[in-house]
């Protein structure tokens, strides 16, 4: 019997449908869930790669920066040598903007001056995948060159081929320049550019071996500028040096013009060389004495006639001269011989040119100055310096008016030293005072004997013009030694006293209130200024013997001199010539109107014994 669908079966198949429906939606549900899974795998697996798409886009930009910011020199090329990039600091360094050389081959570019083969050599390196190294030296777009440590490393694909030439520079030439400054300095003086004194000696020491086996010759030449330290003090160091260096070219170019043809044919060339403060060495090979005196000479009346623009004064020079290899075989030999001569010239009057003799044994034999220090306080000590008097004649009596005090020490077998030999060395341990007491108390104590007429000239240290120790010692002198300030003259150097004008007028002034007058030496070497005549209130003027000793000779220096008297007749000052040597001279000063003269030509320093009144 068929049942019909409202029969007793219907709800089993209801519950069958539902069995499949619910079936139907576990696996729907199952599958949305596992869709969800996937994608959600998927984005965490996109997320991972993100993460590490940025980190790798970070790491470009930091490696990118880093190349961009580098203070070395980096340029990519291709395995062709084209260039294809090259950093910031290129531009910088060598001058051209960032794609002036894109495309640009490097041998062309930088590598030009490395030859054909060494080229070669650092290409080969390179595809052998090897780094090259070398020095590479790079022209500026704006001209002249910079130095580059340079490195050249291979760069591969991911199949190991060689597409690319990785170049890094690091810019060297600061390092190059001070590496050179360096050996520059080690051989050469920083501020004339002359040999220094190692480099001189070492010189002439390779001169002398290559010489003492055959006939060699030379004249060994030691000058040093006179009373630079008081313009030093004067006008200052920086001055100073203006002046050091002005007198490096002066030597140099008289040297070099002296030598010329004679040194071309011989193949022999002179050296020159700053071997202390303001000392100069020249060294002429293959001369002998009379051509290395005439050199000499050369140069003396060289720097005699040159005026310092700046400063409008003039300077002059001392030199002394020795032959190899008859004062010396050996550098150090020949170098006290020289030092010796140089002193001598200096005691002589500055401004001359003196031959070593063996007279100056004297000075070669204590040429160091701590011996020299000792020397000076044992002689004070002992009572051993003593004045020595040069007369100063007046012009139109042509009578002797005064006499100028001049220091001298007597040695233990009664040998006369001169104060060339002494007076830098006391200067420089400031002992100069020391010698200044013994000298002014015996001079004084002279004056009283010689009878209260005698007039007398002493000197002053530059140093000594604002000592109140030293004016206290002076007024104490004259009253106790009984002497007659009336007839005492104190001189002053003129670039000393203007150099402490202020301190100078002080003690002008303490002096002259009890009688005592003033002379300023050395007038027309320094600032020559009238205005401070007036200032200082003194009753002398001492011109220069730089002006008086060829006077006769120059019409410059009689125009000068004509100029400074005038000028002191205004102003009621008494003008001296000093360093008349020649009778020509003392004829010129007088028609001139000087007053009084003074020099070898007039009298030579003797000792109190020697005095005629």
């Amino acid at each position: 019997m068929k049942q019909s669908v409202c029969g007793s079966d219907y709800p089993a198949m209801l519950n069958n449908v539902a069995i499949k429906n619910d079936n139907n939606q576990q696996d729907a549900a199952l599958l949305q869930d596992e869709r969800e899974r996937e994608l959600r795998d998927f984005r965490k697996a996109m997320l991972y790669v993100m993460e590490d798409l940025d980190k790798t886009v970070e790491e470009l930009k930091k490696r990118s920066m880093a190349i961009e910011q580098s203070v070395n020199i980096i340029i990519i090329a291709n395995r062709n040598g084209c260039i294809e990039y090259m950093n910031p600091i290129f531009e910088k360094i060598a001058g051209h903007e960032k794609n002036d050389l894109v495309g640009r081959q490097i041998r062309e570019h930088i590598f030009a001056e490395l030859s054909d083969e060494e080229y070669g050599g650092l290409i080969a390196e390179v595809f052998s995948e090897k780094t090259w190294r070398g020095t590479v030296k790079n022209r500026r777009k704006t001209g002249g060159y910079y130095q580059c440590d340079t490195n050249v490393s291979p760069v591969k694909d991911s199949s190991g081929e060689i597409t690319h030439f990785l170049i890094v520079q690091e810019d060297i030439s600061e390092k190059v320049r001070s590496e050179e400054r360096i050996r520059h300095l080690v051989k050469y003086d920083e501020l004339t550019g002359l040999f220094n004194r190692s480099r001189f000696i070492e010189t002439l020491n390779e001169w002398m071996a290559s010489s003492s086996t055959g006939n060699g010759r030379g004249v060994l030449l030691l000058s040093n500028m006179d009373q630079f330290k008081y313009f030093n003090e004067t006008y200052g160091h920086g001055t100073g040096d203006y002046m050091l260096k002005c007198m490096a070219n002066l030597i140099n170019s008289v040297v070099e013009s002296a030598y010329g043809e004679a040194g071309a044919k011989t193949g022999c060339r002179p050296y020159v060389g700053r071997v202390g403060g303001d000392e100069f060495a020249v060294f002429l090979p293959s001369v002998d004495r009379e051509r290395g005196m005439e050199v000499a000479e050369r140069i003396r009346s060289t720097v005699e006639g040159f005026r310092f623009e700046d400063l409008d004064v003039s300077s002059t020079i001392s030199v002394g001269v020795a032959v190899y290899p008859e004062d010396g075989k050996e550098v150090k030999g020949l170098f006290t011989k020289v030092d010796a001569a140089r002193f001598r010239a200096k005691e002589m009057g500055r401004n001359r040119c003196h031959v070593y003799s063996p007279e100056d044994k004297d000075i070669e034999k204590m040429q160091s100055k701590l011996l020299w220090k000792e020397k000076i306080f044992a002689a004070v000590k002992e009572g051993r310096f003593e004045p020595w008097f040069q007369p100063i004649m007046g012009i139109i009596e042509n009578s002797v008016s005064h006499y100028e005090v001049l220091a001298r020490m007597v040695e233990n077998d009664g040998s006369i030293v001169l104060p060339g030999s002494f007076v830098d060395v006391a200067e420089w341990f400031g002992i100069i005072t020391v010698i200044d007491k013994v000298i002014i108390e015996k001079a004084l104590k002279h004056q009283v004997n010689l009878g209260k007429g005698t007039n007398l000239s002493i000197n002053l240290s530059g140093k000594e013009l604002g000592d109140k120790e030293l004016l206290a010692f002076l007024e104490s002198q004259l009253s106790e030694t009984g002497a007659n300030p009336q007839r005492v003259i104190f001189e002053i150097t003129e670039t000393a006293a203007i150099s402490n004008i202020e301190q100078a007028v002080t003690f002008v002034k303490a002096l002259k209130s009890i009688g005592c007058r003033f002379a300023l030496d050395d007038f027309g070497v320094g600032f020559t200024s009238f205005t401070y005549l007036k200032k200082l209130m003194v009753d002398y003027i001492k011109i220069d013997g730089a002006f008086i000793r060829r006077l006769h000779e120059n019409a410059d220096d009689q125009v000068f001199v004509k100029a400074i008297i005038d000028v002191a007749k205004g102003l009621n000052i008494k003008t001296i010539a000093e360093f008349v040597e020649y009778e020509e001279a003392l004829t010129v000063l007088k028609t001139l109107g000087a007053d009084y003269a003074q020099g070898y030509l007039i009298g030579k320093p003797v000792p109190v014994g020697n005095i005629i009144i």
